[in-house]
Parts: structure tokens; sequence; C-alpha cells
């Protein structure tokens, strides 16, 4: 029987949009970079969880001026995690299955992202009220390492739980492996997983 139901929360929750950098452009407005050097950045970020088991923000910080000779500091991590907090697009839609299912499951986030970003941006999309709990990589280990689901099994079987995400490899994989049902957010057909596009389909399968 199924209890619980855990979101991965980029482009699964909320849609990644590229105009999102701007919230990277804002925190380095005051450094004087150029443009090459952001884009540098950003790729970094969105590729952290090769730097280290967890959300770092020392060895983060660390590398970037490592790689790119630059001397942030740490405090640009922590301003970026407060600014992407507005990093959302409100679809009602979303709120809707998020409140159905609610009434149905225990529901949790697991992102590999900061955990008061990920709070604060389901928070202003009025949703954060119907997880028991949000969870990042800075307080967590990263996905795909089974290491980060523990943190659910402990309170919960595996058959109990379905995970739904957008990455095949990060999210859906190691969830089966580990026993969990899983439901892949994707474009893909597939005849191996099970597959929604959009949200609004769980509706109809939960």
């Amino acid at each position: 029987m199924t209890k619980v139901i855990i979101f991965d929360l980029d482009n699964t929750l909320i849609d990644w949009k590229p105009e999102y950098i701007k919230s990277l452009e804002f925190v380095l407005k005051d450094y004087n970079l150029d443009q090459e050097t952001i884009l540098k950045i950003d790729d970094i970020l969105n590729n952290h969880t090769s730097l280290d088991e967890t959300f770092n923000l020392n060895k983060v910080i660390d590398y970037i001026n490592t790689y790119l000779n630059l001397n942030l500091p740490v405090k640009v991590l922590t301003d970026l995690s407060i600014a992407q907090k507005n990093n959302f697009e409100k679809d009602p839609k979303v709120n809707e299955v998020i409140e159905y299912l609610a009434s149905k499951y225990d529901l949790y986030v697991l992102s590999n992202w900061f955990t008061e970003t990920q709070k604060g941006r389901l928070e202003n999309m009025g949703i954060l009220k119907y997880f028991k709990d949000v969870i990042g990589g800075d307080k967590n280990y990263y996905k795909p390492d089974k290491k980060a689901f523990q943190i659910i099994l402990n309170k919960y079987q595996p058959q109990e739980c379905i995970y739904i995400g957008d990455d095949l490899e990060k999210d859906i994989k190691p969830a089966l492996e580990l026993g969990m049902q899983a439901i892949w957010k994707t474009k893909v057909k597939s005849s191996m997983y099970q597959t929604i596009e959009n949200l609004e389909e769980l509706k109809n399968i939960l």
C-alpha cells in the first residue's frame, strides 16, 4: 500500500527556465565579472553534485575560485539561495495536484539544491504546507547516491513509496533499485518505465 510520494523539485514540480540565471547575475553584480565568467559559474553550479557527496558551500566556492581564478566569498552562494526563492512560475494546476495528493499521501521533496531555497519556492507557490519535509543537498547526500533516499526509508518501507522525478539516472533508477515505485516525468516514450508528461496525469494514476 502506497503511503508516501517523494518529489524531485526542479523540472518536476517547477520547470527550470534559462532566464533564472538572472538571480546569479544579480548576486554577482558587484564583482565586475563578464558574462562568460558568469555562465561558467552557472555551469559549475548546475553540475555541483560531481564535487562532493553533499552540498558543501565552502568546497563549491573553493572550486569556483580555483577553476576560474577568482576570489569570491561563500556569501555569494548563500545570497544566491535567497535570490532563487522567486525562481518559479506559478501554475494553479500544480497546486491542485499537490493539494489532491496531500489528502491521500504523505508528501516529501528530495532535491540536490539548497533546502531553504526549495522551501522558499514552494512557500511562494503556496504549497509548502502540503509537504511533510523538504530535504536538500546541503542537508543530505546527493542523488543518485542511494544514501540520499535513506532519510525517507528510515520512516517508510520502500514498497510504501513512490518517487517522481525527471532524471532517469539520478531519480528513477536508484529509487527502483531500492524497491520503491517510480514515475518518470518526461516526454520520452518508454516501455520500461512508468512515465508522465505533466503532473496533472497523477490525478488519474494515484
